[in-house]
């Protein structure tokens, strides 16, 4: 059977960082299913692992500022609630749509 792209469910996910290398921390993690339609579009802020800082270039071009990640929660939890959502889709394997994925796949 082929399905047509306009019947494929998709996840979009993004992710906002302090810096793209291996030495940036995770800030935002963002998702939503997409079909027809979009789902509800879901976010969660990340605290900051002890000593990290935001740069303010990054805080100048996302408008997140450290103050905001104190009401973050864990990386984990929001990776938990990203799993819980993909769990949701249809059959595996279920296509990801990361708007750079090569910035994306390291915080993942």
């Amino acid at each position: 059977m082929v399905l047509p792209l306009t019947g494929l469910e998709v996840l979009i996910v993004d992710c906002q960082a302090t810096g793209a290398g291996p030495r940036g921390h995770l800030l935002e993690l963002g998702w939503t299913r997409a079909g027809i339609a979009i789902e509800e579009v879901r976010a969660r802020l990340i605290t900051l692992p002890d000593g990290a800082h935001v740069p303010p270039a990054v805080t100048r071009v996302t408008g997140i500022a450290e103050p905001m990640l104190h009401a973050g929660v864990a990386a984990p939890e929001a990776w938990r609630e990203l799993l819980d959502e993909a769990a949701r889709l249809g059959p595996p394997p279920a296509p990801t749509v990361a708007h750079f994925a090569r910035f994306e796949r390291p915080f993942l």
